[in-house]
């Protein structure tokens, strides 16, 4: 991952652990890693067993990276160092029978099981990572050129691989691991650790600000998002981007993989959310990304453009932009043919995002009210993963206290304040007593609005901004609950950590089976 959410999971497993952070170097001495020692012994019966299924990785120290080579589709070494073997087309290694990884040499010796789990995660990890994939043309070569690689040359990176797909599939499948399993999970995580802490003490730039070191970063605050620990996922959330600051943020907006650059910048956005700061990356006079307006003649009186006069201009640029992209998200979830590049999509968060999260205006106007509506619709849409539900502690608070003082409120149009609690109900559907308060608020509004049915409703929140595919379902249960004399009725159908959510992504993945 942004509104007010709940932990979920369990948290990292600290069997045999001792947890501190680490400070080795003058330029990275406050970069606020959690490292774990007391790995246990490997049980030597049991490494003969892994050996006979794994990839070995021999002698390896300073190996160029290998290179992907478009000749019809991605493609890695997936032959033993020690042969002339030619490359192997990924797409012709089966995912699901790991005995044809037999000849791919990885950077360090893993356990086959953890192989399946990898490719697994990464043939859904789009549909997982966001709400609106289905409106967005899939990269999928992209996405393996830019994850797979470093499996092969960056033994932190592959450690933490395996065990962030294993925390995925336990944690939001439903899957239970063994305690042999979650025993190889705690050395795979030990492992990836003490490398990252040796390479980060060395100081030595080409390795500490490498991609790969980046990308191994980010899958650890995956890794405890996924295993509950939100307090160390921040902690690797706002390590990732002292060093890409320490990169250079430009030098790798340029240069690193465009899937590393949308998480970063995910990333950056995830930390402004959860202390309440602005972001790290880039100033508001040094965002890269212009927002993506409609043409003029595309705002009628029956779309958002009557908000154009009655917001601060800049605020008010931001909003057409995103009414504008809200209205390419419906297009593009009706028909396929009109779904956006990836690029697209990030210009678009990265665009009004940073915007949004650097402008503040006095509390209790138009405008804050305005922004941080916004930025409460703007984190499913942009941010949420559907398994995953961030714990945005400073947007929490301000969004409910700013709810609370519309919900008392007379300045604001009943229309403005319809939508205002409509998109607080779905932020807040986890706390129940809140979110009664929301519905009778909208319950008195209904009058005055002219609204009785969720036709109405839904055609009223189409003249602000609003999402269909992402939001009617759910907002469909608020009005079932603000219609009936209870709210004993309400359903709202949106899950977070649900595992029937990612049971139907894996209907997908043919011949995936537990990981016991």
């Amino acid at each position: 991952m942004a509104t007010g959410k709940r932990d979920t999971g369990s948290k990292t497993p600290k069997k045999h652990c001792c947890w501190f952070a680490i400070a080795q170097s003058a330029s990275t001495a406050d970069l606020p890693f959690i490292v774990s020692v007391g790995q246990a012994n490997v049980d030597p019966a049991k490494r003969k067993f892994i050996r006979s299924h794994v990839m070995r990785g021999k002698n390896r120290k300073k190996e160029s990276k290998p290179q992907a080579k478009p000749t019809g589709g991605t493609v890695l070494n997936a032959t033993s160092a020690s042969s002339g073997d030619e490359l192997m087309p990924l797409e012709s290694i089966s995912r699901w029978s790991c005995s044809k990884f037999s000849g791919v040499q990885f950077a360090d010796e893993i356990e086959a099981a953890f192989v399946q789990d990898i490719f697994t995660l990464l043939s859904v990890s789009s549909q997982a990572m966001f709400l609106l994939d289905q409106c967005i043309i899939p990269d999928q070569g992209g996405l393996l050129q830019s994850w797979v690689p470093p499996l092969l040359s960056d033994p932190a990176y592959l450690h933490v691989a395996c065990v962030t797909s294993q925390a995925f599939f336990d944690t939001y499948s439903g899957r239970t691991p063994s305690a042999e399993a979650r025993r190889q999970e705690l050395t795979s995580f030990d492992k990836s650790i003490r490398i990252l802490s040796k390479r980060i003490a060395t100081n030595d730039r080409s390795e500490v600000l490498a991609d790969s070191n980046l990308m191994t970063v980010l899958l650890l605050s995956g890794y405890s998002y996924a295993r509950g620990d939100h307090k160390a996922a921040h902690q690797h959330n706002v390590a990732l981007i002292k060093l890409v600051k320490l990169k250079g943020t430009r030098e790798t907006l340029r240069h690193s993989p465009r899937i590393l650059v949308q998480e970063i910048v995910r990333t950056d956005f995830c930390i402004c959310y959860e202390n309440g700061q602005r972001p790290v990356l880039f100033t508001y006079e040094e965002i890269p990304w212009p927002l993506i307006l409609p043409p003029k003649h595309a705002i009628s009186s029956r779309e958002p453009g009557h908000m154009k006069s009655r917001l601060d201009t800049k605020l008010s640029s931001v909003w057409a932009a995103l009414s504008h992209f809200c209205a390419v998200m419906n297009i593009a979830a009706r028909n396929p043919t009109a779904r956006v590049k990836a690029e697209t999509f990030l210009q678009a968060m990265g665009s009004i995002l940073y915007r949004l999260l650097h402008l503040r205006f006095e509390q209790g106007t138009l405008e804050e009210y305005f922004r941080l509506g916004m930025l409460a619709f703007a984190a499913p849409t942009f941010l949420d993963w559907k398994t995953v539900h961030w714990l945005n502690g400073h947007f929490t608070l301000v969004w409910r206290q700013s709810l609370e003082t519309i919900l008392a409120d007379s300045t604001s149009t009943a229309q403005d304040r319809v939508w205002l609690l409509m998109v607080g109900t779905l932020s807040f559907a986890h706390d129940v007593d809140f979110l009664a308060r929301l519905i009778d608020g909208l319950r008195t509004l209904t009058g005055p609005c002219e609204v009785s049915t969720w036709d109405d409703v839904r055609e009223l929140l189409g003249s602000y901004v609003w999402i269909g595919t992402l939001f009617d379902e759910a907002a469909a249960g608020v009005f079932e609950a603000v219609s009936a004399d209870t709210g004993e009725s309400l359903s709202l159908t949106r899950r977070y950590n649900g595992e029937d959510e990612v049971t139907e992504l894996l209907d997908t993945t043919v011949g995936h089976t537990p990981r016991t």
